[in-house]
């Protein structure tokens, strides 16, 4: 009974091996079929043109793939590029502003110039009438300058408001 039993155990172990090895040959043979099919449908499909095609395109999509890459760098380095300049730029503005209030500070502070007087003319910003009184202190041109004393004489005080006149001190 020892050897029936000995015998049925090498035959199972046989049967075992049998059952491996096929299960081999249809994984083999599906990977096959499925190969073939796959084949089948490329072939059929009017729109494929071979496989040296298909290496030239997906070589065409890799290149667009890099350029594009390459253009977002690009455009990437041209816009920090560009920060850079306008913050450098607003640098620049703003030193130049501080210079320019630094040196209006510095300066001797000039009393504003009011409307109808003009350095160089005396009289009132009224035009005078003509043939109307004497023409004292009415518009009359002075010539040869007017800056020096007595410039703002015949102003009457009406042509500056009682604020700007208290402010004006006469030249000495």
């Amino acid at each position: 009974m020892n050897q029936g039993l000995e015998n049925v155990q090498h035959q199972l172990k046989y049967f075992n091996s049998n059952v491996g090895q096929t299960t081999q040959l249809l994984d083999t043979w599906v990977r096959i079929l499925s190969q073939t099919s796959h084949n089948q449908s490329f072939l059929s499909n009017d729109a494929w043109q071979g496989g040296s095609n298909d290496t030239v395109r997906l070589t065409e999509l890799v290149q667009r793939d890099f350029d594009r890459r390459q253009e977002e760098e690009r455009k990437e380095r041209e816009e920090a590029e560009r920060r850079e300049r306008e913050a450098a730029e607003a640098l620049v503005r703003e030193r130049r502003r501080a210079e320019a209030i630094a040196s209006q500070q510095q300066k001797p502070e000039r009393p504003p110039v009011h409307a109808g007087l003009r350095p160089g003319y005396r009289g009132s910003s009224r035009p005078s009438s003509v043939g109307v009184g004497s023409g004292v202190g009415r518009g009359s041109r002075i010539v040869g300058g007017g800056r020096g004393r007595g410039s703002m004489r015949g102003v009457r005080g009406r042509a500056l408001p009682p604020s700007v006149r208290s402010q004006i001190q006469p030249p000495k």
